[in-house]
């Protein structure tokens, strides 16, 4: 019989931010106008390619390493406007945590990972006051 390998503790500290938080799925999220959306992504395990759109205009397409954390440059939401986003991992092995913040307050947080039933797509409902 073999020894126990134990984890490598670098390895489990980069996969922990990818799980840090309940999760956060009310909907909707409010956009006060002049408010500021944020969009932070911790990618673990592997690199994604991330797109994001409003209203169906793109306003981010790139490929993230490990987090990507912007302000999201969004016009004043229309009631029953979408903000939605797409990660597509490199590898096979993944795990990632998605979160919503509009001028601090966090309003969505999610979490995916390769074993998931549903591939890393979000949408948010988004309410305009």
């Amino acid at each position: 019989m073999s020894p126990k390998k134990e984890a490598d503790p670098a390895v489990a500290a980069a996969f922990d931010r990818c799980d840090n938080g309940q999760e956060i799925t009310d909907h909707p999220i409010l956009l006060p106008p002049g408010s500021l959306p944020r969009l932070r992504v911790e990618m673990c395990g592997s690199p994604a390619n991330l797109v994001v759109a409003f209203q169906g205009k793109v306003v981010r397409d790139q490929t993230i390493v490990d987090t990507f954390d912007d302000i999201l440059p969004l016009p004043q939401a229309p009631d029953g406007a979408y903000l939605v986003w797409a990660l597509v991992p490199t590898a096979d092995k993944w795990r990632l945590q998605t979160e919503v913040s509009v001028n601090g307050a966090i309003g969505f947080r999610m979490r995916k990972n390769n074993d998931s039933e549903l591939y890393p797509h979000f949408a948010v409902w988004v309410k305009g006051l």
